[in-house]
C-alpha cells in the first residue's frame, strides 16, 4: 500500500527544482524530496529508539536557545497527532498557481511521518513553555528593578507580536509539518544551482583570452 502526498509550489519553483537535476543521473526532483522526507523519518525513528527528542530551549537565566534532549518517557504521542489536510497550501500560494510535486510513500514511511508530526508539536510546546518561563522571569526582574511602568508596558506590547509569531509557527496539519521541514532545503538546492550559473558566467568573463590590440 502507498499514500500519495503533494508538495505545493508554484510552476516557476517546480521548474527550477527539476532543472537542478537535468544533468545528474539516477535522481530527480521527486527523489530529492523523498531523500529529505526520509531524513524526517529517520529523525522520528531515532527519537523513538532513544526515547528522547532534541528541542530548542532558552535557558531560564537567558541567552540564546540551546538544543537539549527532551525525555519522551511517559509522553502519550497520540495526544499530539496532526490530522491530514490535503488541501493545505502555504501562505502566499494560491490554489490556481499550485503545481505540486507528487510522490508515493509506503505505509512504513507514512507511519514515521505521522510520528515526525507528533514530535514537531512536542518541540513547539516545550520551546514555547521555556520561552514563557523566561519572559515571566524577565518581567519579574524588571519589576524588582523598579523599571518605569511605561517601559514594562512597551516590553509587554513587543512580546505580543513575538508570541503571535510563535503560535503561527505551530503546524496545523501533517502537510504543513512536512512542507516546513523540507521547504528550506528545496530553496537551498535551487540557490546552489543558481549560484553555479553565476559562477560559470564569471569564469567565462575572466578566463577569456585577451584579444591582441592593434598598433
Amino acid at each position: 500500500m502507498s499514500t500519495t502526498i503533494k508538495i505545493p509550489m508554484n510552476e516557476e519553483t517546480r521548474i527550477a527544482l527539476e532543472d537542478c537535476f537535468v544533468d545528474i543521473p539516477n535522481t530527480d526532483a521527486r527523489k530529492f524530496i523523498f531523500d529529505n522526507i526520509k531524513m524526517a523519518c529517520q529523525d522520528a525513528k531515532r527519537s523513538l529508539r532513544n526515547k528522547t527528542t532534541p528541542i530548542n530551549q532558552r535557558p531560564i537565566e537567558g541567552g540564546p536557545p540551546k538544543q537539549v534532549e527532551y525525555k519522551l518517557k511517559g509522553v502519550n504521542l497520540e495526544n499530539y497527532t496532526l490530522d491530514s489536510n490535503p488541501a493545505w497550501l502555504p501562505k502566499g500560494l494560491d490554489a490556481d498557481d499550485n503545481t505540486p510535486i507528487e510522490l508515493k510513500l509506503g505505509d512504513n514511511t507514512m507511519g514515521y511521518i505521522h510520528t515526525y508530526g507528533q514530535l514537531t508539536l512536542i518541540r513547539h510546546e516545550q520551546f514555547n513553555k521555556a520561552e514563557d518561563e523566561f519572559l515571566e522571569k524577565t518581567k519579574k526582574s524588571m519589576e524588582e528593578a523598579n523599571a518605569p511602568a511605561e517601559n514594562i508596558k512597551q516590553w509587554e506590547k513587543a512580546q505580543e507580536g513575538i508570541q503571535k509569531d510563535r503560535m503561527d509557527a505551530i503546524p496545523n496539519c501533517l502537510e504543513e509539518a512536512i512542507f516546513t521541514s523540507i521547504w528550506p532545503l528545496i530553496q537551498q538546492k535551487i540557490d546552489q544551482s543558481d549560484g553555479l550559473i553565476f559562477d560559470k558566467e564569471y569564469r567565462e568573463i575572466y578566463t577569456e583570452p585577451e584579444k591582441p590590440t592593434g598598433k
